[in-house]
């Protein structure tokens, strides 16, 4: 697989919680296995100047309450116990070059992590980007 196959393929990332730095993993998806990246948080939206964009065909962000909750407690509860790594969950996303990745599964909770982190006013370097529709416009 040369440079540009190697940028184009499906990578899974692991969102860890971290207080220390992280390993890296990464397999060839065409030998049964996928690309696998652990990430942390903080890698993730102030990692490499990265561009997450979720794609139109994506659902609309539906979180309520008890699932951001839920999210907020497991992360509390894991940095009390003091846990050197906690798994979040994972973010399938497509390469598609020059720092897009387009995501694929995992959007809900790098929404809500990306909501959170702006709403205790830590600032973010990485992008998130909705694709959408352009509106049409109609005329009587």
């Amino acid at each position: 697989m040369d440079d540009r196959d190697e940028k184009r393929h499906l990578s899974k990332t692991i969102f860890t919680i971290s207080n220390q730095t992280n390993s890296w993993r990464t397999e060839n998806e065409n030998q049964k296995r996928s690309p696998l990246k652990e990430l942390s948080i903080a890698e993730i939206y102030n990692g490499d100047k990265a561009t997450y964009e979720v794609p139109i065909y994506q659902r609309n962000y539906a979180w309520e309450k008890d699932e951001i909750s839920a999210l907020i407690q497991d992360v509390y509860d894991s940095f009390t116990s003091r846990k050197p790594t906690y798994f979040i969950g994972t973010l399938v996303s497509f390469h598609k070059g020059d720092q897009v990745y387009e995501v694929i599964d995992g959007q809900q909770r790098l929404t809500t992590i990306n909501l959170v982190l702006g709403a205790l006013g830590i600032l973010i370097q990485n992008k998130l980007t909705y694709r959408a529709r352009k509106k049409i416009e109609r005329h009587h």
